[in-house]
């Protein structure tokens, strides 16, 4: 397929340039390399396209209606590439994060206004629970586990160590005691 498109590409060049040295020129390949891409295009087809001597080129009238298509065809992927890549600049759209409530709060809700400064073509759509959500059942696009993965088919990248340690009082728990050593003066 992408060889039949890259065919077609030449093809509408040699057409629009008028000659193959200046369609060769402007895709910056050899001028047999056009000619061998045209003549497989026309091999592929089963017809002549393009009547050409040294001095011109004509379009066949089967060539003058498979231009026409070609034109049609390259335009609508220049449209397609075009479309996509607008998002690539400007990202747009609802981003849904699932996110740990104290961490959300704590670490990612002060980010927020910059973010939303920064991006203002995204809806924020955060969601702050402990639970553990489903990303593709749930819809999410994104989420922040503080947690050892299990494995996934998804993508997955460590943000940052996360350290846990517990701490105790014993006078602050209930029902205990506090021994205290008596002190020499």
């Amino acid at each position: 397929m992408a060889d039949s498109i890259q065919e077609m590409a030449v093809f509408a060049r040699v057409v629009g340039a008028g000659s193959l040295s200046a369609a060769a020129r402007e895709l910056g390949l050899s001028p047999a390399l056009v000619s061998r891409r045209l003549a497989a295009l026309e091999s592929r087809l089963g017809v002549r396209l393009i009547n050409r001597t040294t001095r011109s080129l004509h379009l066949t009238d089967d060539g003058a209606t498979y231009y026409e298509a070609c034109a049609r065809v390259l335009a609508d992927i220049e449209e397609a590439d075009a479309t996509v890549s607008a998002g690539r600049v400007e990202p747009r759209g609802t981003l849904r994060v699932a996110l740990p409530a104290s961490f959300g709060l704590q670490h990612i809700a002060p980010l927020i206004p910059r973010f939303a400064e920064r991006y203002p073509q995204i809806q924020l759509a955060l969601s702050l629970s402990d639970r553990t959500v489903n990303l593709i059942e749930e819809g999410f696009d994104l989420a922040v586990r503080i947690a050892h993965l299990e494995d996934s088919s998804l993508t997955a990248r460590k943000l940052a160590p996360n350290r846990r340690v517990v701490c105790a009082s014993s006078s602050g728990v209930r029902g205990t005691t506090a021994s205290r050593r008596p002190t020499s003066r």
